[in-house]
C-alpha cells in the first residue's frame, strides 16, 4: 500500500494495532495465531481467515513512506532470508516511487519551458484575412491556452494603465457561457495608504502577487480586489508584463483562495516570456528584466522568488 500517510497507519480503521507504527528496521509478524486479529485487514474484502502475516515498511525520506503487508492461510515461520529478500521488495519500491516522483517534478518543469518558448514566439494576429473570413485568434486567446495547462481560472484579462487607471484592454473567457466585466482600478500613486489595487502593486513590484491571503483568521481572508469582486472574481493572479507601458495580465477564479504561493511561483516564471510577447520583437523590455532591481521588503515577494528558484 503506497503513499499512505503516517497519520493513517496509526489508526485502526482497517488496520490491527500490531501493525501500527511499523518500524522501518524491524518488519511485524505473526505467526500462527487466532485469525480473529486480522478481522480489519479482512474487512476490505478478503474472504478467507488468516493465520500469519508479516509487515515491511516503505523507506520514506523522513520514516515510512508506504508498508508491503503478506498475508497467509496457513502458519508460515518467515526466516531471515524471506525477511531480507522481502526488504529487498520494499526498498525497491522505495526507489521506483523516488524516481517516479523526480520524473513528475521534471516533466512539469519541462512542460513549463515549452508553454514559455510557445507563448514567446506568439505574435498578434492579423484584424482579418485575406478572404475575409473571421480573425484568427487573438495574442491573448494564445497565451490563454498555454496557461490552462497550470492554472485553473474562468478569464484572464490584460489590463493597461491609462490616465491613472488600469483598464481592461482585452479579455478571455475561459466558459463561453458566461462573461466578466471588470471596472477599471484608481492607481493611487500619491502615496495614500489605503488598499492599491493589485494591478498597481505589480507593476511596482515587477513579481507575480495574489489577492489570496494565507492567514488562518476568516476575517482578514476577505478580498480587497473590489473591482475584480463586483464582477464576480474572488481569487486573481496577477502577472506583470516589463515594459515601458504598465500591462499586467490577470488571471481570475470565481473560487476563493485558487492560487497558492505554488501558484505564484510558476507564474513568474512566465514573466519572461510574456514580456517577450506584448514586446513586439523588439528586444528592450525583456533586457529591462536583468536590469531590474526594484526590491520589496515583504516575506511574500521573497518566498515568491526563492519558491521560482526551484526549476533551477
Amino acid at each position: 500500500m503506497s503513499g499512505i500517510e503516517s497519520a493513517l497507519l496509526e489508526t485502526d480503521l482497517w488496520l490491527p494495532d500490531w501493525l501500527s507504527p511499523v518500524d522501518l528496521n524491524s518488519p511485524a509478524k505473526l505467526v500462527d495465531v487466532d485469525p480473529a486479529q486480522f478481522a480489519a485487514i479482512s474487512a476490505m474484502g478478503a474472504k478467507s481467515e488468516y493465520r500469519s502475516a508479516i509487515a515491511l515498511a516503505i523507506p520514506g525520506i523522513t520514516g515510512a513512506a508506504g508498508m508491503i503487508i503478506a498475508l497467509s492461510q496457513k502458519p508460515v515461520d518467515f526466516d531471515d532470508a524471506q525477511i531480507d529478500k522481502a526488504k529487498t521488495v520494499a526498498s525497491l519500491l522505495s526507489l521506483s516511487a523516488s524516481r517516479s516522483n523526480a520524473l513528475t517534478v521534471a516533466e512539469r518543469g519541462e512542460s513549463q519551458l515549452v508553454a514559455s518558448r510557445l507563448i514567446t514566439r506568439s505574435v498578434a494576429p492579423e484584424a482579418s484575412t485575406n478572404n475575409g473570413s473571421a480573425a484568427s485568434k487573438t495574442l491573448l486567446a494564445k497565451i490563454s491556452e498555454q496557461l490552462l495547462q497550470f492554472f485553473e481560472f474562468d478569464v484572464i484579462a490584460l489590463r493597461v494603465q491609462s490616465d491613472g487607471k488600469f483598464k481592461t484592454q482585452e479579455a478571455v473567457t475561459v466558459s463561453q457561457n458566461h462573461s466578466f466585466t471588470i471596472p477599471s482600478t484608481t492607481s493611487n500613486s500619491d502615496g495614500s495608504t489605503r488598499e492599491r489595487p493589485i494591478e498597481d502593486r505589480v507593476s511596482d513590484f515587477s513579481v507575480a502577487l495574489t489577492n489570496t491571503n494565507q492567514t488562518t483568521d476568516p476575517a482578514l481572508r476577505q478580498s480587497h480586489e473590489t473591482a475584480w469582486k463586483s464582477a464576480g472574481i474572488e481569487s486573481v493572479l496577477a502577472i506583470p508584463v516589463i515594459s515601458s507601458t504598465k500591462m499586467v495580465v490577470v488571471l481570475g477564479s470565481t473560487l476563493f483562495a485558487a492560487y497558492t504561493p505554488k501558484s505564484v511561483a510558476i507564474a513568474n516564471r512566465f514573466v519572461p516570456a510574456l514580456t517577450a510577447a506584448f514586446a513586439r520583437g523588439s528586444s528592450a523590455p525583456v533586457e529591462a528584466i536583468s536590469r531590474h532591481e526594484t526590491v520589496v521588503d515583504t516575506p511574500d515577494y521573497l518566498e515568491s522568488i526563492a519558491s521560482a528558484t526551484e526549476l533551477v
